[in-house]
């Protein structure tokens, strides 16, 4: 009796498991979906960083590179509710994606908007930490959020508001006339080669509280005056602070026009990097692809590198290891601003970045066979790369000012570099001994 009794439990457990339980984690999934967090978003031709805080059914957000708001309310797997900013309103309607993770939407009259969950509050995801304490620091801050506004992206340059001085503009400028003209000056600067530390004042410049430098176009030679003006007296006890003055709008159009006549009298398009023109395309290049080669979309990476002198049958498997180790020794240098690099299209020249007595990073120009120059990492560089990250190991790994660090470098792949140092005193490049190290098991 007590054996039947026992049988029939358990084929109630059963029944319970196999017919009630998916259902009740169904729903418990369906009403844990949490709107709260960073999220970057993207919309035709746009996009912005906004956070979301959801208070029961109820969601508040802004996204203040645009000064907007968000006001909505969930229902179900959807959110809808209204959008507001210095373009106007609206309504919007999302819809959360089953991992959580991602999120589709309409606003207006059909146009599509999405969204993904981002790491860290939403200051770092839009434009990092600001630092207007010296010239340079302003500088180097307003440069960071130009190179993260990408293609379409100017709201992270709009919460680089507060590095600029406005003043010369004496009509009222809403966020969008604002976010225009910072990107018409972030184009300017970006033309220019020069080192932030070039920009470092005298001391009579610090306390009179204006500071002009002239910076130059690599090549032509083209002169660019930047003027930052300070805030606060000194001694006053008061933070000083430093913003970049921005010019009127026709006087920055004037001096735009003749620095890019290097570049046939257009502006760059957004990709035209990938096209490695210059030295600071291949850099730009190398670091941004390092996310798609380390999922298995590799030929742009590894287009940035010279492995002519690697075997063709091993030559995708090897380059992407290299690459690896370039990004890691490159990690430890660490990473200056791209307008730190030169991007003269004319020059011949090799542009070495950083000199070891075991070896060099340098990038050089290649001819290819269609007739065209195309800037790579030299060979020179990749046959030494293994032994730099051997040297350079135990060097901590650099603040970095690209978007995300390398942190998938293979054990492995460290592992086998110790062991040809361990066991050749001069180690022959893997690809003139044609034995090449392998990928480990599972690595895309």
């Amino acid at each position: 009796m007590c054996h039947r009794s026992m049988s029939a439990l358990w084929l109630l457990l059963g029944l319970v498991l196999l017919l009630g339980w998916p259902a009740t984690a169904w729903t418990s999934a369906t009403e844990r979906r949490d709107w709260s967090g960073v999220w970057d978003t993207q919309w035709r031709g746009g996009g912005a960083v906004m956070e979301l805080q959801q208070t029961g059914s109820d969601v508040r957000g802004t996204y203040p590179g645009f000064e907007g708001v968000i006001d909505g309310r969930v229902r179900g797997k959807q959110l809808t509710g209204t959008w507001t900013d210095a373009a106007g309103e609206g309504v919007f309607t999302f819809v959360m994606a089953p991992d959580q993770e991602t999120f589709m939407g309409r606003f207006g009259t059909g146009e599509w908007w999405t969204g993904v969950r981002t790491a860290g509050d939403i200051g770092e995801s839009l434009a990092g930490s600001l630092d207007l304490s010296s010239p340079e620091e302003t500088l180097r801050s307003f440069l960071r959020a130009g190179n993260r506004s990408g293609e379409g992206r100017s709201d992270r340059l709009g919460v680089a508001m507060p590095l600029l001085d406005f003043s010369a503009f004496d009509v009222p400028l809403t966020p969008y006339d604002r976010i225009d003209l910072a990107r018409l000056l972030f184009q300017i600067v970006d033309q220019l080669t020069f080192r932030i530390w070039e920009l470092r004042p005298p001391d009579g410049a610090r306390e009179s509280g204006e500071y002009s430098v002239a910076l130059t176009q690599a090549g032509s030679q083209l002169p660019y005056t930047l003027t930052f003006r300070a805030t606060g007296e000194p001694g006053s006890g008061e933070e000083r602070t430093w913003r970049l003055v921005v010019p009127p709008l026709e006087a920055m159009q004037q001096s735009l026009t003749p620095l890019l006549e290097i570049h046939g009298g257009v502006l760059p398009h957004a990709r035209q990097h990938h096209a490695l023109g210059s030295p600071r395309d291949t850099m730009r290049t190398f670091l941004e692809q390092w996310e798609n080669a380390s999922h298995g979309n590799r030929a742009l990476f590894l287009s940035t590198m010279d492995l002519s002198q690697i075997t063709a049958a091993v030559r995708e498997e090897e380059g992407a290891l290299l690459g690896e180790y370039l990004s890691e020794v490159l990690d430890r240098i660490g990473l200056p601003l791209r307008q730190e690099i030169p991007n003269n299209p004319q020059r011949r020249g090799p542009y070495t970045h950083f000199v070891h007595p075991v070896g060099v990073v340098e990038i050089v120009p290649n001819e290819q066979e269609d007739g065209t120059v195309r800037w790579q990492f030299s060979a020179e560089t990749m046959d030494s790369v293994r032994q730099l990250f051997i040297a350079l190991e135990d060097m901590p790994v650099a603040e970095v000012t690209r978007e995300s660090e390398s942190t998938r470098f293979s054990r492995y792949a460290i592992t086998c570099a110790r062991c040809i140092a361990t066991c050749c005193r001069k180690p022959r490049p893997a690809w003139k001994s044609g034995s090449g190290l392998r990928w480990p098991s599972g690595w895309p």
